[in-house]
């Protein structure tokens, strides 16, 4: 996780450094810095299975703390698939530039700033759509099947 965030910073300090390096498809990039950020400032050190087991005992054994730390899982959960949900987002979106500029170099040409910026924007969109959802009650958010961390309930069926 320090190794990630260390790497993500100086990819961001580059690009302050290095104007030329700022592009729309290295704005791509730049965002993808932002979510692995994200990943590993939050979702790395709380994804430790001894704070969980901790955590759950503490819930357990205290009933009044139950609230506030089912909120603050519910929270890290949301956050941790929001920050995953762009990546992959944002990676789909390093596809489909690719695909643009080598098979089809006619529209890719055609792509523009504002081009970038909606598909980048679309794929934050999206990520704060799927992390919300199981917050307003589609779904829920639960300790995975290993019991490691909090994510998406996919064991429910309803």
């Amino acid at each position: 996780g320090v190794i990630s965030i260390f790497s993500n910073i100086v990819v961001l300090g580059i690009f302050v450094k290095y104007k030329e390096l700022r592009t729309a498809t290295n704005a791509i990039i730049i965002n993808l810095a932002f979510t692995d950020i994200g990943v590993s400032g939050i979702g790395y050190p709380i994804a430790f299975d001894s704070v969980h087991k901790f955590v759950v005992v503490t819930l357990k054994d205290f009933s009044e703390r139950f609230f506030c730390l089912f909120v603050l899982f519910q929270i890290y959960a949301a956050i941790n698939i929001f920050f995953g949900m762009a990546s992959i987002g944002l990676l789909t979106v390093v596809a489909v530039d690719r695909y643009l500029t080598i098979c089809r170099p006619d529209i890719g040409r055609r792509m523009t700033t504002r081009s970038y910026a909606t598909l980048i924007l679309a794929a934050w969109i999206n990520a704060v759509f799927w992390a919300s959802m199981p917050t307003v009650g589609w779904a829920s958010y639960s300790p995975d099947p290993t019991g490691a961390t909090c994510t998406v309930n996919w064991r429910k069926n309803d």
